[in-house]
């Protein structure tokens, strides 16, 4: 039940709900959301903290690029 008002405390922000809703078909760094989004670095970056934190995206490391997309197992997977 917790981990339930976790997921949906981190999708209560629209911005955080159109951040889920590209990374659950692409996998994309910071650069190109903020390119999609029209957002800035720290506004895109403090919301994907937020998501990672909750387990409903995860990240990966390409040489100096960070990767994020939705997560593919779990129960975060099973809430989106």
């Amino acid at each position: 039940m917790a981990e339930t008002i976790q997921f949906f405390k981190a999708l209560a922000d629209e911005t955080r709900l159109r951040l889920l809703h590209v990374l659950n078909r692409y996998e994309l760094n910071v650069n190109e959301l903020m390119s999609i989004l029209d957002m800035g670095q720290s506004r895109i970056s403090r919301h994907l903290k937020i998501l990672t934190s909750a387990g409903v995206l995860s990240w990966r490391r390409d040489g100096f690029l960070v990767f994020y997309g939705a997560v593919h197992e779990g129960q975060g997977r099973a809430f989106i």
